[in-house]
């Protein structure tokens, strides 16, 4: 028989008997080569599936944050009317961003995507006197969530971009907390934020980078201010005006550094009238704050909240005009904003803020009115302040409280002067007037004792006990010039 060529097969079988433990150990090498490349090659699947997810996830939380909570949210706000669809808009917002976070992985870009997204989902809930739902306490919900992510974030990776946003986020919530008079809970907040702000401006933090750490010294003067350290309140205040110009020089085209020094500018007027019962005082910084929102309103007329800043600012300044002395050339300033305020409402009355702005600015026309001696006129203004400023509406803020208590001590002192003309209704004036004083002393007596509020109470809640006990002319309309105005001056 003749012998056959030797196949490889057989040749790879001979080999492998004459070499068992060899060939077993080759073939389990190569085994276990295969099964780490089969894991490889999943681990490698499931990073680039993992990777394709977060990517999609980012684009989603963009697109939401951006396109829908931001400019589609940005364009209707501008729409008379629009309350109701902002409301709808951001409700369906709500959901979507709830259910990304829940399955949003570990990616630290997308970690910063979810965060940015709830801020700006608190911006448009409730941010502090800018367009939004006047839903604060939603507001408050959604920056928690926000500062939970970046804390978080910069844990992990601790570097001057994380830190900016942490203390971006720091200042909504604190911001929003201060409005709420939530003080307890802020001050652990404000501290953590000066601290973040002196290592961001010692990092060589520049330009609008450094409007973050303005924010931090705004919110500790607020605090401070409001826990009666006035002198402490004007330190800080006047270290974020600093801070605040250095930005306008190095962002001179961007409209919002200017309305950052604006804002720094009212701060320091409102701690001297507030704090320090001091309005002459105060009226320079509001003053160069209203020249740098008539310009901004100018160029840009169709931003909501540069109008109703420089609205409240004017306003502000009429009152203190009232206040020392001067009420007509105080209405010069209150009456054009009052009707433009009117204007306002009246194409959204459901705006959360309209209401208490125009009710606000018919305080300060009264106020003027009453000094003149123009008690019909006055008594009408205060009238129709309380009607848009209810009970329901003022629970949410010792703020609007006392603007409530002043439309209610307004009509007392009002009547009182109707009632000392001798008139042949003079006896149900003066009972109305008693009247209307019980009712703004029981507003305010409560928040007269400590708070963002104290000394603005205190003077109101004077005024209404001289309507009651004495409904006379001269010792419930004059009162003193040396008084301070409303706790609107936002």
């Amino acid at each position: 028989m003749e012998a056959r060529p030797e196949s490889a097969g057989y040749r790879i079988a001979k080999f492998a008997r004459r070499h068992a433990a060899a060939t077993i150990a080759a073939g389990l090498a190569v085994v276990s080569l295969l099964a780490g490349t089969s894991v490889a090659l999943w681990q490698a699947r499931e990073a680039s599936a993992e990777r394709a997810r977060a990517e999609r996830h980012s684009a989603a939380v963009r697109t939401l944050s951006t396109t829908y909570v931001g400019d589609v949210y940005d364009a209707i706000v501008q729409i008379p009317g629009s309350t109701a669809a902002r409301k709808l808009l951001v409700d369906r917002s709500l959901e979507y961003l709830t259910a990304l976070e829940r399955d949003a992985g570990d990616s630290v870009e997308l970690q910063r995507d979810l965060a940015k997204a709830w801020e700006r989902l608190g911006d448009v809930q409730g941010a502090f006197l800018k367009a939004s739902l006047g839903e604060t306490q939603l507001a408050i919900e959604s920056y928690r969530r926000a500062l939970a992510i970046r804390e978080r974030i910069l844990e992990r990776e601790p570097t001057l971009e994380h830190r900016l946003d942490l203390l971006w986020s720091q200042a909504d919530l604190s911001t929003a907390l201060l409005e709420r008079d939530a003080f307890d809970e802020a001050r652990g907040l404000i501290d953590a934020s000066l601290r973040n702000a002196r290592d961001v401006v010692a990092a060589g933090a520049s330009g609008a980078d450094l409007r973050a750490a303005m924010q931090a010294y705004v919110n500790h003067g607020w605090l401070e201010r409001a826990d009666g350290r006035t002198e402490s309140a004007i330190s800080s205040l006047e270290k974020a005006l600093t801070l605040a110009e250095q930005v306008a020089a190095a962002s001179s085209e961007d409209p919002a550094s200017r309305h950052g020094v604006a804002i720094a500018l009212g701060r320091i007027g409102e701690a001297y009238v507030l704090g320090a019962g001091q309005p002459e005082r105060a009226l320079p910084y509001y003053r160069r704050a209203a020249v740098i929102l008539d310009e901004l309103t100018a160029s840009s007329p169709s931003n909501v909240d540069f109008a109703r800043a420089r609205s409240f600012t004017h306003l502000t300044i009429g009152d203190l005009l009232t206040l020392t002395g001067r009420p007509e050339e105080a209405l010069r300033e209150i009456e054009p904003e009052l009707l433009a305020l009117d204007r306002a409402l009246q194409a959204d009355p459901a705006d959360g803020l309209a209401p208490i702005a125009y009710g606000a600015a018919l305080n300060y026309a009264g106020e003027a009115r009453l000094r003149l001696g123009r008690y019909a006129a006055a008594d009408a203004d205060f009238a129709a302040a309380a009607r848009y400023l209810p009970p329901d509406l003022v629970a949410s803020g010792a703020h609007l409280a006392v603007v409530h208590g002043q439309a209610l001590a307004g009509r007392a002192r009002a009547l009182a002067g109707l009632a000392a003309s001798g008139g042949p209704g003079a006896a149900a004036q003066r009972a109305q007037a008693r009247d209307f004083a019980r009712r703004a002393i029981a507003v305010l007596e409560p928040i007269s004792k400590g708070g963002n509020v104290e000394l603005e109470a205190q003077r109101l809640l004077q005024e209404a006990r001289r309507a009651l006990d004495a409904p006379t002319a001269r010792a419930t309309v004059a009162g003193d010039s040396t008084d301070v105005g409303t706790a609107v001056r936002r």
